[in-house]
C-alpha cells in the first residue's frame, strides 16, 4: 500500500528531528508555534493526518520545504528579493524581461 502524503511528512519529520542534535519535541513545537502534544503525537503515531497549517509551521521551523517533506516534490526556488522585484511588472512585462535575459549567455559554474 502506498504511503500517504501525511505519512511521508510524519516519517520525514521524525527523521529530521532524530538526525538533529538541536531539535526536541518541545523546542520544535515552540519554534513552530504549535502545541508540543501535536509534535509528540505525530512522532508516537497517534496522529495520522496533521492539519496542513501544522505541516507548514513545522516545515518552516525545520527550514524545509513542506512539499518535499510530504513527498510531493520541491517548489521552484527563486530568491525572495527577485520574486518581489518581478512582481512589480505585469505578466507581459515579465515575459519581455525573460526574453531579454535569455539573450545573455549562460556559464557553467
Amino acid at each position: 500500500m502506498k504511503e500517504t502524503e501525511s505519512e511521508t511528512f510524519i516519517r520525514n519529520l521524525i527523521a529530521a528531528v532524530d538526525a538533529s542534535d538541536y531539535w526536541t519535541d518541545a523546542g520544535l513545537s515552540k519554534a513552530a508555534g504549535v502545541n508540543r502534544r501535536a509534535v509528540t503525537d505525530m512522532r508516537e503515531g497517534r496522529v495520522k493526518s496533521p492539519k496542513l497549517s501544522t505541516v507548514f509551521k513545522l516545515a518552516k521551523a525545520l527550514n524545509r520545504d513542506p512539499g518535499e517533506m510530504m513527498g510531493i516534490g520541491p517548489r521552484e526556488r527563486v530568491r525572495a528579493d527577485l520574486a518581489e522585484f518581478l512582481s512589480q511588472y505585469s505578466e507581459d512585462e515579465q515575459e519581455k524581461l525573460l526574453s531579454a535575459l535569455n539573450l545573455f549567455p549562460r556559464h557553467s559554474a
